[in-house]
Formats: structure tokens, sequence, C-alpha cells
């Protein structure tokens, strides 16, 4: 028992010593910064979190990542990052290593990546030659790809108006934005072909997300059992990443995923609304709604005469009406 007892310690050791020099990198490279934790880059201090960072002059910032750039003094020691996530990743610490394996890689922003345990939201995935991989944000995990994308100032997604799911058959359509200008899709489509190629949703995704906008896209799906074929085009995504994805952000909002809003653009629909943040929406025209899937759900059904938000704010319900002349006037993107 005690040979067996050294072998297993020596083996332990082993597979946690290639992430000592990663969590010494991490800890060199970390400051807390007027109470944010802050990561140095080279191309300055990356801050994750799911709210503004208070106290602190924002460079550059991805609210709907999460992800912040801010002003501080140039640092000694930066955490380099690659546009690779290997096999070998661990969730660190300054007091902590847990090696974690990648089950899915983050392939746009409504689609995270996911590993094999829970971590705590906000630590980081470092890989055991010591370079940044990604972050930990609640069931999901934002990747390297997608860290040097913001850092670029590459972040601006596409979208092209739907949402889907797997298919025996292809890629069906589960959702479809009903404030997308001109959006030819309709639920239950089922995508056969893309720019004339057969594709995986993960395929799918990469190449509209990273399209530009107004890029035209050729389909052939499968509609009620008639093969048809049309155009669709390419615009700004609105929310998603540790935000939720309604479609409600035509209306000048980003809301989080207890349906919170997060952030309310001046001039827009939801300012004229009275609307503001940690505002949270309870129904959608009489439907209950607690995900946003529910609120995808929920508007895709014919909208009569208004679009009813039933709105909960300190405790308190209130009805707000979105006017039938509001609902396709330009999106606030």
């Amino acid at each position: 028992m005690r040979h067996l007892f050294l072998l297993l310690s020596m083996l332990s050791i082993a597979f946690a010593s290639p992430f000592a020099q990663a969590q010494k990198n991490l800890i060199a490279s970390t400051q807390t910064i007027a109470g944010h934790t802050a990561y140095a880059t080279a191309q300055g201090w990356l801050v994750l979190s799911p709210t503004k960072p208070k106290n602190v002059t924002i460079r550059y910032a991805n609210v709907s990542m999460g992800l912040y750039l801010i002003e501080h003094k140039v640092p000694k020691k930066v955490l380099k990052i690659v546009d690779k996530t290997p096999k070998s990743v661990a969730a660190i610490t300054p007091t902590s290593i847990i090696p974690v394996t990648v089950l899915q890689e983050q392939n746009s922003v409504i689609a995270l990546g996911k590993i094999d345990k829970k971590i705590a939201w906000g630590t980081p995935l470092m890989g055991a030659c010591g370079t940044l991989r990604g972050f930990v944000v609640g069931e999901g995990i934002i990747t390297s790809h997608y860290l040097l994308d913001f850092l670029a100032h590459r972040d601006s997604y596409r979208d092209i108006g739907m949402t889907l799911e797997p298919s025996t058959m292809g890629m069906r359509v589960e959702s479809v934005n009903p404030f997308f200008a001109h959006n030819p899709f309709a639920v239950g489509d089922v995508i056969l072909y893309h720019d004339a190629k057969k594709e995986s949703i993960h395929q799918f995704n990469n190449a509209i997300g990273e399209s530009t906008i107004g890029t035209k896209h050729y389909f052939r799906v499968l509609r009620e059992g008639t093969l048809i074929g049309f155009t669709a085009y390419t615009l700004p995504f609105l929310g998603g990443g540790i935000l939720a994805h309604t479609y409600l952000e035509h209306f000048g909002a980003l809301w989080d995923k207890n349906l919170k809003i997060v952030e309310v653009k001046e001039g827009t629909t939801i300012a004229q609304l009275g609307l503001k943040p940690t505002d949270k929406l309870v129904a959608l025209n009489g439907v209950v709604v607690t995900t946003d899937r529910d609120v995808r759900k929920a508007l895709n059904v014919p909208i009569e005469e208004s679009l009813s938000m039933l709105i909960e704010r300190e405790g308190l319900q209130f009805l707000v009406y979105v006017p039938r002349n509001y609902l396709h006037t330009k999106s606030h993107r």
C-alpha cells in the first residue's frame, strides 16, 4: 500500500507540475486595479466582468462578452494568448490548479465552449506552456480566439437572423428574429446547403459570425417538404456571449441570462419606454419567460397590435407596450 501511495503521489505531482509555470505566469501578470482583477496583455489590462467596471478608465469594451480593456500603467510582464486550445488545460488561480478537459470549442457568440468540470466564474484557463487559453463564464468558456478578436478590435460578429438546432436531415431553424430586415427564414426550415456547402452548426456559425456586414449568403432549404432557395444578408450581432440573445436587443437594450436589463442605449425604444438597468422581463405578450430561448419562442408567433412586456422593478410589476409601428423600425445596431 505504501508503494502504491508513493506511486500515486508521484503521478499527481507529474500531472500538476506542467502547470506550475503557468500559475507563476498568471500571478506575475495579474493585478487588482480599483477592486477589479486585471490581466496584463500586450494590448493593455484585460478585465472580465459581468457588469461594467467602476472607477477605471475603459479604453474598449465588449459588454456581451464581459470583456473590458482598461487604462493603467504599462505592465512589466504580460500573458501570452494563442489562437488554439490544447488538450492539456487547467483552471488556474493563485492558490489552485485544476486540470480540465475541453469538451467543446466556442464557435460563436451564442455557442460558448464547454469543459468537464464546474469551475468558478471568471477563472482563467491556462495551457501547460503558460499561455492564456480562455476564461470560465458560468456553464461556458470564452476561448482564446475570441479574446484575440477582442484585443484586436475584431469582435463585432455577424447575425443572419435565426438560431439553429441539430436535425437528422441537416440544420433546423429553431427560431427566427422577427425584427431582422427582410428575414427569409421560417421556423422549421431545414438548411441543406449554405453557399453550396453542407455544413455542421459549428462550421455554419463560424462562417456567418466572421463574415463582413452585408455579405450575401445563399441557402437551399427544405420547407414543409418543398425544396426552395433564397439569399440572406448579415447584420451586426446583438447580445449573446455572457448575456442573453433575445431578439429584443433590436429595441436598444442588452439583457443578462436572468432577463434583467444590463444596458440601455440613449434615444432607443427601450429608453423611450422608461426602462432601465436591473429591470427584469417577466412575461412577453402574456407568456411567462425565464430564459432567452423562451423569449425567442414567444416572439415567433404573430404579433397583432403591439408587443406587451411585463416588467419587474424593485418588487413591483408593470406593463409596457411597444406599438405596432415600432416593431419594424430600423434596428438599434
